[in-house]
């Protein structure tokens, strides 16, 4: 992997650095606790930690239309997520009377098209501007019906939905970054990579030439691939298949996390670095 080089702040100053790579950002090391450790801290932050949440535009204030997911995690005092472009990392401090404090937010370093990047503008100011927090989940169990709510001045609303990062993983995703060693290069023209998670445990790699399987398992947002078994051809059209094969492989296999969304799948390594971007029609 390359030598990560620092986020850009979103927002504010003082923020500390964390990796990035050249065409696309990187993440970071996760040190944080287990959700598992939610036990026993007052119920709104119980109910944070042991949802993913994805929001919920048109329950929002927000003005810039976009259709990508914009997503929220929170562990510990850290929430993360992905925005219209990149992904972001900041701290969270919850008060018992439901207050709500977002800062220090950074950014992976990817160009984003001008909607796009307005939209991310758009939602990481709201996201340092809310004061208030309200969760309402149904305590049977997740469902469409748990719903988490930041609000703040001038009637600044931003509405989130759960969702199962789990039973997003499970399907085929058509790949369109991989971590090349200098970048995160797009896959070569008249090439279809695609990676699919299957429900009982199966992951299957095609790579534009040979195909690869191993099996998965994911704990929350930590993701353990097996080692690949692969066939052998040797192809040569297009040019390049070969070495994208061999990144798409290395990528698959360094797999530690997870960032998913409706329609979008980030795998990171074990330094948090991007090792794999991939999509969903």
């Amino acid at each position: 992997m390359p030598r990560p080089a620092p986020l850009r702040p979103a927002l504010a100053a003082g923020l500390v650095a964390v990796v990035g790579l050249a065409a696309a950002g990187c993440g970071w090391n996760d040190d944080v606790d287990s959700r598992a450790a939610t036990a026993g801290l007052p119920s709104t932050r119980a109910d944070l930690e042991a949802r993913d949440w994805v929001l919920d535009r048109d329950d929002s204030s927000l003005e810039v239309d976009h259709d990508g997911p914009v997503t929220l995690d929170v562990e510990g005092d850290v929430v993360s997520g992905q925005a219209p472009c990149n992904s972001y990392r900041g701290t969270i401090d919850l008060g018992n009377d439901g207050s709500v404090e977002i800062h220090d937010v950074a950014t992976t370093l990817m160009a984003c098209p001008g909607r796009a990047s307005d939209a991310e503008t758009e939602y990481l100011e709201a996201l340092e501007a809310v004061d208030h927090v309200d969760v309402d989940v149904d305590d049977e169990g997740r469902d469409d019906a748990d719903r988490m709510v930041l609000t703040g001045p001038d009637g600044l609303r931003l509405a989130f939905r759960s969702y199962d990062a789990g039973d997003l993983l499970v399907g085929t995703w058509d790949i369109v970054g991989v971590n090349t060693g200098d970048s995160i290069d797009s896959v070569i023209a008249g090439t279809s990579p695609t990676v699919t998670f299957a429900d009982g445990g199966d992951v299957t790699l095609v790579t534009g030439c040979n195909d690869a399987g191993g099996t998965w398992e994911l704990d929350g947002h930590d993701l353990t691939v097996s080692a690949l078994r692969s066939t052998m051809m040797a192809c040569d059209d297009p040019p390049g298949v070969m070495d994208q094969e061999t990144a798409l492989g290395r990528a698959l296999r360094s797999a530690a996390r997870v960032e998913i969304a409706p329609g979008t799948l980030t795998i990171l390594d074990d330094r948090g670095a991007i090792a794999l971007v991939a999509a969903q029609g």
